[in-house]
């Protein structure tokens, strides 16, 4: 059977502008077969070693990361990323730990490919407006923001996807992360609105979405999230991404995603905490990360090999 049966459909809706939102327009989706990719290189790290051969650290701070052995997701170890306030590591107003795929596992943007990981995150942060917060992207190799993103805007757990200077947040946890509107269908809250980087620039996309039967992320600061993404970037139309989250259909978007400038052809995966300033620390957890050309391979419910 295939993954994600059962899903809600969404039928063709123009939401208006609030704060600076962009209109999204949301058709129904046609269900269309998804097949592995050669392309889609597949690797599993568990973090059961001091080694981070598959990874390039140069935006790791030393002693600000380590190899946790009590809050692990499976086996008996979870890298650790720390930022703390004094952190300055991208700039006056911005605080930055992170952890990338090697260059040479790197894949061509567009490719179709497979991903999962568990994460989890310890703050102590009072919420803070919309204060920018991200906690695991795909970027293209152009200095954008990501084409897909985990934020934590709010402590609240939110994912976003970027058709051009587009910005699309596809699925959320409870709350409200950015102001953004939401809807209800008889159901639990969804969300419906498409934020452009800028509150004064509307923006349009051709982005549809589909969103499982409960569509609301669990809280990554309440505990282990087990996250699957099936990535494809498109930004001519073609992209698509589908999430799961401890093994629950979330979502599923079709359009441009992505940007049609590059400085080169590939996209990568980065880890760790991207946030603008705020006066306490946090530590974001990783374990099980894989990459693989279906959803088996990369359900991070599995036991390490």
């Amino acid at each position: 059977m295939r993954r994600g049966s059962g899903i809600l459909l969404i039928g063709r809706t123009q939401f208006s502008a609030l704060l600076g939102a962009c209109l999204l327009s949301l058709t129904i989706v046609s269900a269309f077969s998804l097949s592995a990719d050669d392309e889609a290189v597949v690797f599993f790290e568990g973090f059961e070693s001091e080694r981070l051969d598959q990874w390039w650290t140069g935006q790791l701070h030393e002693g600000e990361f380590w190899w946790e052995q009590d809050v692990v997701r499976h086996g008996e170890g979870a890298l650790a990323i720390r930022v703390d306030p004094e952190n300055r590591a991208c700039g006056s107003n911005c605080q930055r730990n992170e952890v990338r795929v090697a260059d040479q596992m790197r894949l061509p943007f567009g490719a179709d490919a497979w991903y999962g990981f568990s994460f989890r995150v310890e703050s102590k942060d009072v919420p803070n407006d919309s204060v920018r917060w991200v906690m695991g992207q795909w970027k293209q190799q152009n200095g954008r923001s990501p084409f897909l993103a985990q934020r934590y805007d709010n402590r609240i757990f939110h994912i976003t996807i970027q058709d051009k200077t587009c910005r699309i947040t596809i699925a959320s946890a409870s709350g409200n992360p950015d102001g953004m509107a939401w809807m209800r269908e008889d159901g639990p809250s969804r969300p419906s609105e498409a934020n452009a980087n800028s509150a004064d620039t509307p923006c349009n996309t051709d982005v549809a979405l589909e969103w499982g039967a409960d569509p609301i992320l669990p809280d990554p600061g309440e505990g282990w999230v087990d996250m699957i993404y099936h990535v494809v970037g498109g930004p001519d139309g073609t992209g698509r991404v589908e999430v799961w989250a401890n093994g629950r259909f979330v979502v599923r978007a079709s359009g441009s995603i992505g940007y049609d400038d590059a400085d080169g052809p590939d996209q990568y995966f980065k880890f760790g905490i991207y946030r603008n300033v705020l006066d306490s620390s946090a530590v974001a957890y990783l374990d099980n990360f894989r990459r693989g050309g279906s959803y088996e391979d990369v359900d991070p419910a599995q036991l390490a090999p």
